[in-house]
């Protein structure tokens, strides 16, 4: 069956229902403090909402487009989602999936149980049926081999070291000629370990929030200065482990079980509407589309 005729048709992401829905969640859910993502889960999509980060809807249609191909050539019946802030990645399998005529069997895990409630909030919402797992990926056991991994930006959230592990347990967990689909910022140039955002940077980040926030008061039920607020807590408390160079990116893939079908940035067009939710001060930085098989 061919894709329809449109291809780049992007998932409903009814943010504006939804966000205040993450907060109760995140309040119900999530540890607080220093160590816990109370705070990320619980503002995240309102981060979302007023256009403070683009996160997944950067890479929207490389995602549609990929997995409807996987979909129409049947090789996306049995979906993990490994790792996720919200319901973007599962909007985004449905959608793609759906427009191939395939209701994909799905799975969805994280460490946190806020952003699997958000899921199994967003699949009832969209008829669909799900699976979801509170587990660290490095532990999770799966009764039958994927067809695909997807995630977005979860990489460079780790160390080098969880990294590896975490290329191993994909690569178990698919079927030979399984596919990972994800996408991951390089930052040219910075360097090994945890990088923060700078306090110029977090100066900044806090007065887009508040203007971006109160261009769109109607439509929020939070105040643009406790949007703001947020927002500058974030950036304070961000820590980052990016990629220096697509060598090391490539590499992690390569160099554990994987051949990379596709591997790009889309070029300049790209990073001018991409909003990054990490520091990027003095870098060079791209999100590249990755394709890899495993072998």
């Amino acid at each position: 069956m061919p894709l329809p005729a449109d291809p780049v048709s992007l998932p409903e992401e009814p943010l504006r229902e939804s966000a205040p829905v993450a907060y109760r969640l995140a309040h119900a859910h999530c540890p607080a403090g220093p160590e816990g993502c109370r705070d990320y889960h619980a503002m995240w999509q309102y981060f979302r909402q007023i256009g403070l980060l683009t996160t997944i809807a950067t890479n929207g249609e490389f995602l549609v487009e990929t997995l409807g191909r996987l979909a129409v050539a049947g090789l996306c019946r049995r979906v993990l989602v490994s790792a996720t802030a919200d319901y973007g990645m599962l909007a985004h399998v449905l959608h793609a999936c759906r427009r191939a005529g395939v209701e994909p069997e799905i799975t969805v895990i994280d460490l946190c149980e806020t952003p699997l409630a958000l899921n199994r909030w967003y699949a009832e919402r969209m008829g669909a049926a799900i699976h979801t797992c509170c587990a660290n990926v490095l532990e999770f056991a799966a009764a039958e081999p994927f067809d695909v991994v997807c995630t977005h930006s979860f990489l460079g959230r780790l160390t080098p070291e969880v990294r590896i592990g975490v290329l191993h347990k994909w690569h178990e967990v698919l079927r030979p000629g399984g596919h990972v689909v994800t996408a991951q910022r390089v930052r040219y140039g910075a360097p090994e370990g945890v990088t923060r955002y700078d306090p110029q940077e977090i100066v900044e980040f806090r007065e887009r929030a508040l203007a971006l926030a109160r261009a769109r008061q109607h439509e929020l039920d939070l105040s643009a200065e406790f949007i703001a607020d947020a927002a500058e807590h974030y950036a304070v408390s961000k820590r980052s482990r990016g990629f220096g160079s697509t060598a090391a990116l490539r590499a992690l893939f390569e160099e554990h079980g994987f051949a990379l079908e596709r591997f790009d940035s889309g070029g300049e067009a790209e990073r001018r509407r991409d909003r990054p939710s990490c520091p990027t001060r003095g870098w060079h930085s791209e999100r590249f589309r990755i394709v890899a098989v495993r072998r």
